[in-house]
């Protein structure tokens, strides 16, 4: 394959990387119920200077408002960060994805898609800590641990929040509904109607089992709403067979798709190799 079409298949996982950015921050506001004493300013794609300088705006406008007044955006690395100042009391606030207490002065809070949680307090004290959800985390894990330790060590009880579990999240889950079903759709549409070499393009599936929740990822967040119509709460150990049951299909079609496809035309062959890789490579641009 040309070096041009490599250059086009990379600049395209970057731009679903940032459409996933934008989606996830889009997402989250909707998460963001009506609150008495928070008020939020949306700005969008941001830099740590600009949105605490659009802050100082903020808080300037408001200064006669006894509420805590946040600016929230996203970054190159993450989804949604919020920068904070709180002119009272102590107060849990919430930011969607958790729920965090916020001191009196500023303080900014990151969330990551690889689920790191960065909070930073007035006091200038950052904590790290990271989700711990796919089949990696132990290793991930426990480098950001290490990493972080002398900011850690003595410092938990300073702050406090909540993750918001993503299966009862009213938006946030439909985002893994389309990394569930839309490659599915497309690299079926495509095996089918072009060449059945395509469905080597399901090793996709493998990614997202290794890197995200493979329960919520797999089943959990795709299916639930089926779940809740026929009335059945699966166990863990249910949630974990179908995931992998899942897996397996997909891991032999894609097999299959290597030594038992068919190809059409030429023509369609060139850019065949492309479409598997873009595939392969989508999950590591959706989580990283």
């Amino acid at each position: 394959m040309k070096i041009s079409r490599w250059i086009t298949i990379v600049l395209l996982l970057v731009t679903f990387r940032f459409i996933n950015l934008i989606s996830l921050y889009f997402l989250n506001h909707l998460e963001i119920g009506d609150q008495a004493n928070a008020i939020y300013r949306p700005i969008g794609f941001t830099t740590e200077a600009g949105a605490q300088k659009k802050l100082g705006i903020f808080h300037a406008e408001m200064a006669a408002a006894d509420i805590v007044h946040v600016v929230s955006g996203f970054d190159l690395w993450n989804s949604f960060v919020f920068y904070i100042y709180n002119p009272g009391a102590m107060t849990f606030v919430d930011f969607g994805a958790l729920n965090v207490r916020v001191e009196k002065g500023f303080s900014s809070i990151a969330f990551s898609p690889l689920e790191v949680i960065r909070l930073r307090d007035t006091r200038n004290r950052t904590l790290y800590r990271y989700g711990g959800i796919s089949l990696v985390s132990p290793l991930i894990g426990k480098q950001v641990d290490r990493l972080q330790a002398h900011s850690v060590t003595g410092l938990v009880k300073g702050f406090s929040y909540m993750v918001r579990p993503l299966e009862k999240s009213r938006y946030l889950y439909i985002l893994y509904m389309v990394y569930f079903f839309l490659p599915l759709i497309i690299i079926l549409i495509a095996a089918f109607t072009v060449d059945l070499n395509l469905l080597a393009a399901l090793f996709y599936y493998a990614g997202l089992f290794v890197l995200f929740n493979f329960k919520q990822v797999m089943v959990e967040l795709p299916f639930g709403w089926l779940f809740r119509l026929i009335g059945f709460t699966p166990e863990a150990v249910v949630l974990t067979a179908i995931a992998i049951a899942f897996l397996v299909v997909f891991l032999f079609l894609a097999i299959r798709g290597i030594t038992g496809g068919l190809s059409i035309s030429e023509k369609k062959i060139e850019w065949r190799g492309g479409f598997i890789f873009f595939f392969m490579a989508l999950p590591l641009f959706l989580r990283f």
